[in-house]
């Protein structure tokens, strides 16, 4: 029915547009809430055939990947109400183009669960205020986001618990994407009604009130701290683990591309006058080590079968794994923590093997995880180590391994 669904339309797009505006209230939450819609609405693109969409959805995505690594609390970049109302505007045209496609035999009442969040927490501080007998449109704080910091949640908390929500409710999105438009209604409703009681629960919990009166202190770390031997030798045997690991991918590497001795000497020299240039610093050190990751993993995933050594590298990235995280936890300084980007990516890794990539789809993603566990413990080792001598012979044994075995 024309007449009334344009108005509908119309309506749907604006309320989103404000609504993202209205829970733009933390570092990083209209921005990530944004980019795990969008890269919900460019898979439904995907499979629909819409190429104009994924490219819309691709680029917006891709610039706030980029906008968040400024804008992660604390920020140092504010897009303000420009930047949320346009991110707002664009969400809702794809969701309402996506779940519109003939091509797709989606539940046209999708599109209200992709931007469900923030629909949720406008209508929540709406009715709130009016329920007081004030304006809907007067400011105030009884946003989602500041429900949660009077439970007791930190900044980057409070981000991270409404990403776990707007992910959620994508999950529930896709499960229930063909069913039909009363069925997609009753569980967005349901999920809205679960959230407000579990943050109303918590508010009134002890949790709550532990929270509110948490003193920050060491005490979390002291009795790992009594490892004296790990505490001090802790990031040489994590450079000698990360190390191993590079080179057992080698190893696997039975049947290397055959490449021309000239590019592995012009890759020598190029390594050679970048170490002349950028010095001993964290740049040098931080490319080395990232660029050692890739080859070595796609090497050894690419160009051999991993066969029954799969669990031996496994192993020992699991090892890597324990060793960082006691690493980190046995520390006083904050060399390292997960931010909100972080968890950003975790969230789209987890929903990765979704993806219809059409090749090696397990694979894939398994090499996907092997390479974050060992870019993390390099991003680790970079920050918190300025003695990187261990990691860096490994490097280059690494690298000698590899022209040797081309080579031959």
């Amino acid at each position: 029915i024309p007449w009334l669904s344009y108005p509908i339309i119309a309506l749907f797009i604006l309320g989103v547009t404000n609504a993202v505006n209205l829970s733009d209230g933390l570092d990083g939450l209209a921005a990530g809430s944004s980019l795990l819609s969008l890269a919900f609405i460019g898979y439904l693109g995907f499979v629909a055939g819409q190429p104009a969409l994924v490219l819309v959805t691709a680029a917006t995505s891709g610039a706030l990947l980029g906008f968040l690594r400024f804008n992660t609390h604390p920020a140092r970049i504010f897009m303000g109400d420009t930047g949320s109302q346009f991110l707002g505007f664009v969400t809702a045209c794809m969701a309402v183009l996506v779940t519109q496609s003939p091509a797709l035999a989606v539940s046209p009442m999708l599109a209200v669960l992709v931007v469900g969040v923030p629909i949720l927490d406008t209508l929540l501080v709406m009715m709130l205020r009016m329920r007081d007998g004030r304006s809907p449109f007067m400011p105030d704080n009884r946003h989602l986001h500041h429900q949660f910091l009077a439970v007791g949640l930190q900044h980057y908390q409070a981000v991270a618990a409404l990403y776990l929500l707007n992910f959620a409710l994508l999950g529930l999105c896709y499960l229930i994407r063909y069913e039909s438009d009363l069925l997609v209604l009753l569980v967005y409703l349901l999920f809205s009604v679960t959230t407000l009681a579990l943050i109303g629960f918590l508010k009134h919990s002890a949790f709550a009130r532990r929270r509110r009166s948490l003193v920050r202190s060491e005490r979390r770390n002291m009795w790992l701290r009594k490892f004296d031997w790990f505490y001090r030798h802790g990031a040489s045997t994590l450079q000698i683990s990360v190390g191993v690991a590079w080179l057992v991918s080698i190893g696997l590497s039975v049947s290397p591309v055959a490449i021309a001795p000239t590019y592995w000497i012009g890759v020598v020299v190029a390594l050679l006058v970048f170490w002349l240039l950028a010095g001993n610093t964290q740049v040098f050190s931080r490319v080395l080590f990232y660029a050692t990751s890739a080859y070595t993993l796609f090497l050894a995933t690419y160009y051999s079968s991993l066969g029954g050594l799969e669990p031996l590298l496994d192993t020992l990235l699991a090892v890597v794994v324990v060793l960082l995280v006691l690493s980190i936890r046995m520390t006083r300084r904050v060399d390292f923590s997960l931010d909100n980007q972080d968890i950003l990516v975790l969230m789209l890794l987890l929903s990765a093997p979704l993806l219809p990539l059409g090749f090696g789809n397990s694979e894939f993603i398994d090499d996907i995880v092997r390479l974050a566990i060992l870019l993390y413990a390099a991003e680790y080792l970079v920050g918190r180590t300025r003695k990187l001598r261990i990691a860096k012979l490994f490097a280059i044994a690494a690298l000698a391994l590899t022209i040797f075995k081309t080579a031959v």
